[in-house]
């Protein structure tokens, strides 16, 4: 049990942080200020870069950021609905219902808990990738304001935008493989959710 909460630490935390450092501190600094980057070349500074990613990746995970990528809530919104309609139930039941169920698998270790975890990593890293862009797409039109040109800008640009599209790809991907499997679980798991299967009320078959 402590290796798997160590592990979803550092894939919450951990990986998103330090990927969030990339593209937030060590990129920028590299074009406009190596020094910052050759102080932290020691061991002193491998501990400054570990806690820091830890703590710009719970950061983001407390700001709830992958809220704000694309699609989120109008795909959760799709989500709650289908379940509804699978159990005929009102959406603020589905919606407790899918957080019962979730405390339920989460209790019981099982994978989609596991996999949830690394769809929000996927989507903490997607709003990286676009915020990441947006401050290039800024750094380039003042450069442009003021008659300067830098093709690298251009290129670190274009690549946080296509590996944004390539992640928001892969944890659509993602999304639809959990969806299935917590619909699974509500229907396998009727008796501890206290949920009547459809056909069913108050224990007796309509």
């Amino acid at each position: 049990m402590k290796y798997e909460i160590s592990n979803n630490i550092l894939i919450r935390y951990g990986l998103t942080g330090a990927f969030a450092l990339i593209c937030y501190v060590f990129v920028p600094c590299y074009f406009f200020n190596k020094s910052i980057l050759r102080e932290l070349n020691s061991s002193s500074g491998i501990l400054l870069i570990i806690g820091g990613a830890l703590i710009c990746g719970h950061l983001l995970d407390n700001l709830k950021a992958y809220r704000f990528t694309f699609g989120y809530k109008k795909g959760k919104n799709i989500f709650i609905n289908q379940i509804s309609t699978e159990f005929k139930i009102e959406f603020n039941e589905a919606l407790f219902l899918l957080s019962k169920a979730s405390d339920i698998e989460k209790k019981d270790k099982g994978d989609i808990f596991n996999l949830h975890i690394r769809w929000m990593h996927n989507l903490n890293c997607i709003f990286i990738c676009y915020s990441s862009s947006m401050i290039w797409f800024v750094i380039i039109i003042y450069d442009l304001i003021n008659f300067k040109i830098e093709v690298w800008y251009f290129l670190i640009l274009l690549s946080t935008i296509i590996i944004g599209i390539r992640l928001n790809f892969t944890a659509n991907q993602e999304q639809r493989r959990i969806n299935k499997m917590y619909i699974e679980f509500i229907r396998e798991n009727c008796d501890k959710l206290k949920l009547h299967k459809k056909g069913e009320k108050n224990g007796k078959r309509k």
